[in-house]
């Protein structure tokens, strides 16, 4: 009788293993053709991995209390609304204006950086800080996304008004901030939310270190409790003695913009009388900053090499000012940049990685441990206080050295 159980219980073990096996067949056969399936949705474009922003004018009470256009029509965001605990409200770049002759030529050749009349119902965005994909974008992919137009011409700095061609000109930059962040308040989650990327590129970079400080300020004071940082892409604008003849000093174009726009009072201007134009320029603005902030810079700006030398291919001379007057600066300045803050500086001829495919494409090697990194993972690193850089100033020899960089 025994032997009798012990064949039954065998004969059950069996059994047993034989139905798990088939359990296991089917789970993978199902698993197969579930990703079989993904991979043809995908190969078919069928999973949208764009951000689909609505465009959402403010309210006539904010517009009353300043919040517009260089023409006065009202301030506008565009909104891509998914997770309610992480948000991303981004400024839009696009230089600025000093004088009047600078703004009368941006009211006609740009028109949508100085009014709101015009701009589309819809947005779309794809790239960088703005993909939707899981594996491009893996911290805010499923965030939600503000993007603030850039219309005030003034770096989001400015609380004043200028006649300028025979018309009133508003520089309201710092009101079209607090109008945003109180319409959102209104509107959205943002006050409860556990996280919040204050970011910008070129124009809007140099904004957020205008604005982090006043945007965390307004987020605390409205019962905000969780993180905000700042990204400031391609928003280290330094001071050079230019190599060309045809554009001033950026401080003196920068010294006519203070006064044009009544620069809005901050740390850094308070702390500097007289010379309040430095603020504009990042390497004097940031150790004024409260708020952790990761900037962004390459040591080839797109836009402050042209302006303060030349475009390539650079001539002998010209190779000569950038490498060995601009870059080194660069370097050096970047070098100052110490925790909380972060810093990610690759040597390439480019602008703004956190719009496009450089986010993920560009990387520098990390000197300690040889490996590459991407500004989205040393963004990452830096907002979630991960093990890995957070701050990484390149190093590589000559022109475009860095890995992934776009060809110029």
């Amino acid at each position: 009788r025994e032997k009798r159980e012990e064949r039954e219980e065998r004969r059950e073990r069996e059994s047993t293993l034989i139905v798990g096996e088939k359990i296991k067949k089917v789970i993978m056969r199902a698993v197969v053709v579930l990703w079989c399936m993904l991979v043809g949705v995908v190969l078919a474009g069928e999973i949208d991995f764009h951000s689909h922003f609505d465009l959402v004018s403010l309210p006539e009470v904010l517009v009353k209390d300043g919040a517009v256009c260089n023409d006065g029509s009202p301030g506008s965001y565009y909104i891509s609304s998914r997770s309610s605990s992480r948000f991303i409200i981004h400024l839009q770049g696009g230089y600025w204006c000093w004088d009047e002759s600078s703004c009368l030529d941006r009211a006609q050749d740009s028109p949508y950086l100085t009014s709101s009349i015009g701009y589309s119902s819809t947005m779309t965005r794809t790239l960088g800080l703005f993909s939707r994909n899981p594996v491009e974008n893996p911290d805010w992919f499923n965030a939600t996304m503000v993007y603030v137009m850039y219309c005030t011409s003034d770096q989001f700095a400015g609380d004043g008004a200028a006649v300028l061609g025979g018309q009133t000109w508003q520089f309201r930059g710092a009101r079209m901030i607090s109008g945003v962040i109180q319409h959102l308040v209104a509107t959205t989650e943002v006050a409860g939310a556990s996280e919040v990327l204050w970011s910008g590129c070129s124009a809007g970079g140099q904004g957020v270190v205008n604005t982090v400080d006043l945007a965390a300020s307004l987020l605390r004071g409205a019962g905000f409790a969780g993180t905000i940082k700042g990204m400031a892409d391609a928003g280290w604008m330094m001071e050079f003695k230019p190599y060309n003849t045809w554009n001033p000093p950026m401080n003196e174009q920068l010294q006519e913009a203070y006064l044009l726009w009544n620069g809005t009072t901050s740390e850094c201007v308070r702390a500097n009388p007289g010379y309040e134009s430095l603020c504009y320029l990042s390497p004097f603005a940031y150790p004024h900053l409260r708020t952790p902030t990761l900037f962004q810079t390459e040591q080839y700006d797109m836009f402050q090499v042209p302006y303060d030398c030349c475009s390539p291919p650079f001539d002998s001379s010209e190779q000569d000012y950038v490498d060995g007057v601009m870059r080194p600066a660069f370097q050096a300045s970047l070098a100052s940049v110490k925790p909380p803050f972060g810093v990610y500086s690759a040597a390439c001829y480019w602008h703004c990685s956190t719009e496009d495919a450089s986010f993920n494409t560009i990387t520098i090697d990390d000197p300690t441990s040889g490996s590459p990194w991407s500004l989205r993972q040393v963004l990452g690193n830096f907002y979630f206080d991960r093990d890995g850089p957070s701050a990484l100033v390149e190093t590589c020899a000559g022109f475009n050295c860095s890995n992934g960089c776009p060809p110029s």
